[in-house]
């Protein structure tokens, strides 16, 4: 065959074989089936064996290994079945809080957090409880942002001489929400402004809204407003709040869905929102 003409088929080390091969009439209809619209013609059945396929592109050869060690270790899945915050069950997560990991084998040789695929160092490591700071340290490099954030249990092992950590199992990912947090007092500013400042700060891509509902037993109203966008990462915003009749506010930010939680009275017998508030003229 032509194509075959220019190629090194002949100079290999393996021959190529072809054999006849018997097909019932069964075998050789679903055989022409699988060629789309190409009408069944009287064939004969060849197969064949070894071939070999070579690259003549050059190769990289890597350096001989000099001393092989092996190591076993008996295999315990870390499991993460529920992340919190310190402060208790159903408490906002907050930048700067603690974060408390918990599930199954937890502990490791060396155990390491990842928060959004970054490695950091936990307080406390025990094997179904896990507390991590979420302040800078543990990562100075290590920026959290209000929105929702992955993180998973990694088990190092120690090899190689001299030995150093690394990777091995990894547990389940689990997912957790950073909430933001309003800095108080909340300036209005006089043509219908407010500035607010939040924690953590605000990323420049970040989506921002203003929520604005009125402190009032009957009929309150409600207001959203989308904050524009930053020139860059900032923990303060001026937005603009045109059609909103004057009164007194409740104030939220969400930040990539994660919103700012509101603070109840301390009052037991009458456990309603107080603020944080500001007053529209």
């Amino acid at each position: 065959m032509e194509y075959l003409e220019q190629s090194d088929l002949a100079d290999q080390v393996e021959s190529v074989r072809l054999s006849p091969l018997s097909l019932n009439l069964e075998e050789m209809s679903k055989l022409w089936s699988v060629f789309f619209q190409t009408p069944y013609a009287l064939s004969v059945v060849y197969q064949a064996s070894v071939v070999l396929i070579q690259s003549e592109a050059a190769t990289q050869a890597a350096l001989p290994v000099r001393a092989r060690y092996f190591y076993g270790t008996t295999f315990r899945q870390a499991v993460i079945e529920e992340v919190m915050s310190a402060e208790g069950k159903n408490q906002p997560i907050f930048a700067g809080g603690t974060l408390v990991i918990r599930g199954r084998n937890l502990r490791g040789d060396e155990t390491t957090v990842a928060l959004d695929g970054e490695e950091v160092e936990p307080s406390s490591v025990r094997d179904a409880e896990v507390s991590v700071a979420l302040t800078s340290p543990p990562v100075p490099a290590l920026v959290l942002r209000a929105g929702v954030h992955g993180i998973q249990m990694v088990h190092a092992m120690d090899m190689g001489v001299p030995t150093t950590p690394h990777r091995g199992i990894s547990s389940n990912v689990a997912a957790f929400v950073l909430r933001p947090a309003i800095v108080t007092p909340i300036v209005p500013v006089i043509g219908a402004e407010l500035t607010v400042r939040v924690t953590p700060e605000v990323g420049r891509e970040q989506r921002v809204l203003l929520l604005l509902n009125e402190l009032t037993s009957q009929s309150p109203a409600s207001y959203s407003f989308t904050v524009p966008p930053r020139a860059g990462d900032t923990d303060s915003f001026t937005i603009a709040i045109s059609g909103v009749k004057t009164g007194n506010y409740l104030v939220r930010v969400q930040i990539d869905g994660a919103e700012s939680p509101l603070e109840v009275s301390a009052d037991p017998l009458n456990s309603e929102y107080v603020g944080p508030t500001v007053t529209i003229p």
